[in-house]
């Protein structure tokens, strides 16, 4: 079996444990890039009880292909996998002009008209990039408002941008403005 081949293999159950001591430094940690360690060189790491259970995570992760070797199936596989990013991408960019013209969110419409007639006004092309980049943001907002709700993420709640930005201005050493992860089970209406 190798990894483009759709059989499951397995399940494995990841405990995660994030710690930091500095909230400001956590948040512009995503800003650079991951400094290289001398030992590990940058490789992920998990740490397995014996022997079978590494297999088993191997196996499960990357089935019996082995990385960096050429196979046709995997190249096949890579040729379907952008194909369908492709499509994904011309919908998605297809559905959201329509979206737009069609003043289906109509806070996004306007903000995208006020955005054109102020090119229009300065007979500029200038502006372009700037509200490009605003309206990239505005979209991106719009989506973590609406799926960053209980209902999408399986009871976990995604860090608020009030928690962000109390974070970055007044976050230090031992700071505690970002409320930690709660998981809570949800009660099952009948």
């Amino acid at each position: 079996q190798n990894a483009y081949v759709t059989h499951p293999r397995g399940v494995i159950h990841l405990r995660l444990k994030l710690e930091w001591n500095n909230e400001r430094k956590a948040l512009l940690s995503y800003l650079k890039l991951p400094t290289k360690t001398e030992k590990l060189g940058n490789a992920i790491t998990l740490n397995c009880a014996d022997t079978k259970a590494f297999r088993n995570v191997v196996l499960t992760i990357q089935g019996k292909d082995v990385p960096g070797r050429y196979k046709q199936i995997v190249m096949k596989g890579l040729q379907r996998e952008m194909k369908l990013y492709k499509v994904v991408m011309k919908n998605a960019v297809k559905e959201q002009m329509q979206d737009i013209v069609f003043w289906v969110s109509p806070f996004t419409s306007l903000c995208f008209f006020v955005a054109w007639m102020h090119c229009v006004y300065s007979n500029s092309v200038v502006y372009v990039p700037a509200y490009f980049v605003a309206g990239v943001n505005a979209i991106l907002l719009k989506n973590y408002l609406y799926f960053g709700k209980d209902d999408y993420n399986a009871g976990f709640t995604p860090i608020t941008i009030s928690e962000m930005l109390l974070g970055l201005i007044l976050g230090g050493d031992h700071s505690s403005y970002i409320k930690s992860v709660q998981v809570s089970r949800k009660i099952q209406k009948s």
